[in-house]
């Protein structure tokens, strides 16, 4: 069975670490502008997952929360080329989403998006 994960977010320590070699806090230390800067990619992010997930849908996918992610499933994809080319067609860039094979030995993902 094929699932597509869309990212949503990771805890706010994940999201807020600083980059090392940067002038930012450290861990545990946050300042109001990455607070600004968090809710602004977290809001991009979310509308741009909304955005797939509406297309999905219509298109008879099913939809469910699972962890920071929203994992979907159709019964009729059971490959990643399917999955690809059902995405493209849907007028989304499947290298945004990752598609898992989950009936692979080891559940690889077999995205090769760069995100």
């Amino acid at each position: 069975m094929i699932r597509l994960d869309l990212y949503l977010f990771w805890k706010p320590e994940s999201e807020l670490e600083a980059d090392e070699g940067s002038d930012e806090p450290d861990l545990g230390e946050v300042t109001a502008a990455q607070l600004t800067e968090l809710a602004d990619e977290v809001s991009t992010r979310l509308r741009g997952a909304a955005e797939i997930a509406a297309k999905l849908e219509a298109d008879g996918w099913s939809l469910s929360v699972v962890g920071p992610s929203v994992f979907a499933h159709h019964r009729k994809v059971d490959t990643v080329a399917a999955a690809r080319n059902r995405l493209t067609k849907l007028g989304i860039d499947p290298d945004h989403v990752d598609i898992v094979d989950e009936g692979s030995e080891d559940g690889e993902d077999f995205d090769d998006g760069d995100e």
